[in-house]
């Protein structure tokens, strides 16, 4: 079905098929099979039963045992195919045609996707550290939670001899990463390489691209809201008419990048250099109000309108602003407008915000220590990394009802690495939200709601965890075998 080796052009010595990737650059070349024995399923791997052999001997491999043998798949036919949950790390998949395949949960750490075509294939929750997909086509791909840590979605191609000798291009055409339409929401690209690759209309929601290289890339159109950047370089990159809301640009490189027409509301972007990027039309966040009052005048303000029950002074509203690095520690900030504003870093411990409104606020690394959250809205907050130790987020009463109180909502909140230890959490709507990796030790989450939440990782030693509902948490399971010996679990439902 294939030859063993073959001449190359371009490059020096000979190329093996089962492996033709050249890491030291992006073209490659080699005499390859017909195109009608490529696109066929071949060797001894070929139906269910076959794939689960290659499949135990490339664990064998990856364990260094005896009998091993790396999965190699170059150039064949794997469209439909189910790898999810495999192990296959450093597995060879150059040129294959993976099209809605399933590789959901799978480990790729070091595999090869050189210019293989993944359309529509699921990668969902995969690991593909230092994964090679140059040229790869992953249009509509979903890569929702995947780690591409370190891998290179740069461009790429492979030159195949025809049946004449002739060389041309393999898959029809010289090929850029194309990634556009696909779904890479919460996954993990730090330290990728993308250089002009191709993301038009791509959903990045909350991914983190910090000290990623997306020169020259294509984002036009593309979801950013929430995504992290900080250290990443978008020289000339295009993000016209992105939605970047409640993104972090903290230390990037933005020379020549386009962002006109984008939407930037409640981003760390202020204190970034702009100097050379192209803001035309962009909705940026501003350091102070309209009417040119500083954000630290405004507390004071709003503390004279608290006192007086709203005869003097004015309330705050301050939707949008941007307070990066706010040091008011015992602020008085109660029933508060803070909408969209930006509050990374913010030194906030012991600050009252109950009942205030901080939908979609950026709350990223702020600390908000035995802060009072009671009654607040915290839908949508981007606060990854904030610390709410001891901070109190359980309903707060209605005055004048009895028996009437009002409960926190913090539905979609991405809390990603949060410190929650000791909080007040009773009652609390996470509904949809994300604290992986957070640290809720000691937490009352009496009655809480964590339907659709994102569990992994998450601390809950010593939590309270009465009454809270898990339907649907993504992790509820690595949560049970860590409380396994919790009397608390007896009454959670199942997820």
């Amino acid at each position: 079905m294939r030859s063993r080796s073959a001449k190359t052009s371009g490059t020096r010595g000979r190329v093996r098929l089962r492996s033709p990737l050249m890491h030291s650059a992006t073209a490659l070349a080699a005499e390859a099979a017909p195109a009608a024995a490529r696109a066929t399923v071949a060797g001894d791997w070929c139906g269910e039963k076959g794939l689960e052999g290659a499949l135990a001997r490339h664990r064998q491999f990856v364990a260094g045992r005896k009998g091993g043998q790396r999965l190699v798949m170059s150039f064949q036919n794997a469209e439909d195919q189910d790898f999810s949950g495999a192990d296959l790390r450093e597995a060879q998949f150059v040129g294959v045609n993976a099209a809605r395949a399933n590789f959901d949960g799978a480990n790729l750490t070091g595999a090869n996707f050189f210019k293989a075509d993944l359309s529509d294939t699921s990668f969902r929750g995969a690991n593909l550290l230092r994964a090679d997909l140059r040229g790869a086509k992953l249009k509509r791909a979903d890569f929702e939670g995947a780690v591409l840590e370190n891998a290179d979605i740069r461009e790429g191609l492979i030159m195949a001899r025809d049946g004449g000798g002739n060389l041309s291009f393999f898959n029809g055409a010289r090929a850029i990463a194309d990634i556009s339409g696909a779904s890479l929401r919460e996954a993990k690209l730090g330290g990728v390489r993308m250089a002009r690759a191709k993301l038009s209309g791509t959903d990045l929601a909350d991914a983190n691209f910090t000290n990623a290289r997306l020169r020259g890339t294509l984002l036009m159109g593309a979801d950013l809201s929430g995504a992290v950047f900080a250290g990443c370089d978008l020289t000339d990159a295009d993000l016209s008419g992105c939605c970047l809301r409640g993104a972090s640009l903290a230390n990037s490189v933005l020379d020549g990048t386009n962002f006109s027409d984008a939407d930037l509301t409640a981003s760390q972007v202020v204190h970034s250099d702009l100097t050379d990027a192209d803001i035309t039309g962009a909705t940026l966040p501003q350091p102070m109000s309209a009417s040119g009052q500083t954000f630290a005048a405004m507390i004071e303000a709003h503390w004279v309108w608290l006192a007086s029950q709203g005869e003097m002074g004015k309330q705050l509203v301050a939707g949008g602003l941007d307070a990066s690095h706010l040091c008011a520690p015992g602020a008085r900030l109660a029933a508060s407008d803070l909408r969209d504003v930006v509050l990374a870093s913010a030194e906030l411990d012991h600050a009252n915000l109950s009942m205030s409104d901080l939908h979609g606020a950026m709350l990223a690394h702020a600390s908000l220590a035995s802060a009072d959250l009671r009654g607040a809205k915290l839908d949508g907050i981007k606060a990854k990394g904030i610390v709410l130790a001891g901070a109190d987020l359980s309903p707060m009463p209605i005055g004048g009802l009895v028996g009437k109180k009002w409960p926190v909502r913090a539905r979609e909140a991405m809390l990603d690495g949060s410190d929650l230890r000791k909080a007040n959490l009773r009652n609390v709507d996470f509904t949809g939200s994300a604290l992986v990796n957070a640290d809720l030790r000691g937490a009352n989450l009496t009655d809480a709601v964590l339907v659709d939440v994102d569990l992994r990782g998450i601390d809950l030693r010593d939590a309270q965890l009465s009454g809270v509902d898990l339907r649907g948490a993504r992790g509820a399971e690595e949560l049970r075998a860590q409380l396994a010996e919790d009397d608390d679990l007896a009454g959670v439902p199942a997820a």
